[in-house]
């Protein structure tokens, strides 16, 4: 059975490597423990299988997170990503502004980078509704601005 680095290095910039790590050994005790479970040695086959799919849904959302922030650089190597990505990147702009003032939102999104929530709990009800409502904020005063500035007029003084 293949384990950590071995499987997937991460970018250390995201330090996620030793969060990764020890959910893959979690990951690898449960297998372990739902083995000692199967009887004889017939139950026993198919363990490195059921683990490393096991694996390949640990590794997932640390990959996903990683590599979406890297393609945001031209410099990245391969595949670019196509119109939902940089819509995605788009998205997380605006949870990170909306993070630095909803404390929800904030606590979220520390999760996810965390680890300790998948990147889907960004797309809550609660999370994309206080991210859309400050990305409202900021949208909405360019939409009032009328296409030339106005001056406000008050009463003439000293008229007369």
């Amino acid at each position: 059975m293949v384990l950590g680095d071995a499987v997937c290095a991460f970018n250390p910039v995201y330090g996620q490597g030793m969060t990764v790590a020890a959910l893959a050994a979690e990951a690898l005790g449960a297998c372990l423990e739902a083995q000692r479970t199967r009887p004889g040695p017939v139950g026993r086959e198919g363990l490195a299988r059921r683990f490393q799919q096991r694996l390949a849904r640990v590794n997932e959302p640390a990959w996903l997170l990683a590599t979406g922030e890297d393609f945001r650089f031209r410099e990245t190597e391969g595949g670019r990503p196509g119109w939902s990505a940089r819509l995605l990147h788009r998205y997380l702009d605006h949870v990170l502004l909306a993070a630095a003032e909803d404390p929800r939102v904030h606590r979220v999104f520390i999760e996810v980078l965390q680890l300790l929530a998948p990147p889907r709990a960004l797309m809550r009800p609660s999370v994309a509704l206080a991210v859309l409502r400050r990305a409202a904020r900021q949208w909405l005063p360019l939409a009032r601005h009328p296409a030339e500035p106005t001056v406000a007029r008050s009463p003439a003084r000293g008229a007369g």
